[in-house]
């Protein structure tokens, strides 16, 4: 992991019946294992807390997901589940952003936890992200900043909804609705259709509306964490995000050369990260992701590289031609 970012801190609940009706809940498995495997992608650290700590109850085992069946098939993550901190005894300084996974049982122990009022409000006022997903965001409600004002108000938000609420058959066995509370907290809820995706990013806010969204919600922290670092390394110059998309002929050749050429992007001028990610799902796509202080710095270090002859040689590894996209930073 490059050390320029903190690690990610996921947030599960400690509450494991839905209310008077004694079923079991937790926190939903694919809303920890799909923005966990967009994280761990890029390379970034996370690390697991509860509210009591310990083992952290699940709900939504779904295993024909093969993305969830990956991580429950994984000891360490089993144990990482098994032994989270308790989220009172967490160090806030040592966290680039915070995460709340979502799953019923949040919303009986969030809302009035003092250590998510504490833990969230002191990485957010050190400049760092907040993210939630589904009931997640029932963290959000009771939160306050250091002058007083719900972090949520004013912001645009994505939550569980009052429908999907309806269509799970819980809207009368949950404490509150989630979407209308947060609209009282002065938030600008956001819902599209039951069970679609919703990822809604509002400065360092970014919410989801249900599971679908679970991986939107990683990605969006993801690129959000990567631009933090950005920026806060470039110099005067616009800066700029420049993913590639990559499908390789032969994946461990491949998976080799990026090995030896990302450590010499790095060194390159203006370069303030390389990252190279693979899909564990199709071991044939890569996916770059650099950072530069400036368009001009990327492009004369392709310059460079056309020269050599390395880029007809990287081409010639793929089966089609590079998928790049190039975002600008001006949020700064």
């Amino acid at each position: 992991m490059n050390n320029l970012l903190k690690p990610v801190l996921f947030v599960l609940t400690s509450h494991s019946r839905k209310g008077e009706t004694g079923e079991a809940t937790g926190f939903y498995l694919s809303e920890v294992t799909h923005p966990l495997a967009e994280l761990e992608r890029a390379g970034m650290s996370v690390e697991f807390a509860s509210i009591a700590g310990g083992e952290a109850p699940v709900d939504g085992v779904e295993l024909n997901d093969t993305v969830n069946a990956r991580y429950w098939q994984d000891e360490t993550f089993r144990s990482v589940i098994r032994t989270t901190q308790r989220l009172n005894d967490v160090d806030a300084s040592r966290y680039s952003a915070i995460y709340f996974a979502g799953g019923h049982g949040t919303m009986w122990d969030f809302p009035d936890s003092p250590a998510v009022a504490r833990v969230t409000r002191e990485i957010y006022e050190a400049g760092g992200f907040v993210a939630a997903v589904c009931h997640g965001p029932s963290a959000l409600v009771n939160v306050t900043l250091s002058n007083g004002r719900y972090l949520v108000q004013g912001k645009r938000i994505s939550a569980f909804t009052n429908k999907e609420e309806i269509a799970a058959g819980m809207a009368d066995v949950v404490p509150f609705s989630l979407a209308d509370v947060l609209i009282q907290r002065g938030a600008e809820h956001k819902p599209v259709d039951n069970w679609q995706s919703q990822v809604v990013t509002d400065g360092r806010l970014i919410t989801g509306q249900n599971p679908q969204s679970a991986s939107g919600v990683g990605a969006a922290l993801r690129q959000a964490l990567l631009a933090s670092v950005l920026s806060a390394h470039a110099s005067g110059e616009q800066p700029v995000v420049v993913t590639l998309n990559l499908t390789a002929k032969d994946p461990a050749a491949f998976k080799a050369h990026l090995q030896s050429v990302i450590p010499q992007t790095r060194l390159a001028d203006g370069n303030q990260f390389s990252w190279s990610l693979e899909n564990p799902e199709n071991a044939a796509e890569f996916t770059l992701i650099q950072g530069w202080d400036s368009l001009a710095h990327q492009q004369s270090y392709l310059a460079w590289r056309e020269a050599r002859g390395d880029l007809a040689a990287f081409v010639g590894q793929l089966t089609i031609p590079p998928q790049v996209e190039v975002k600008a930073l001006f949020d700064r």
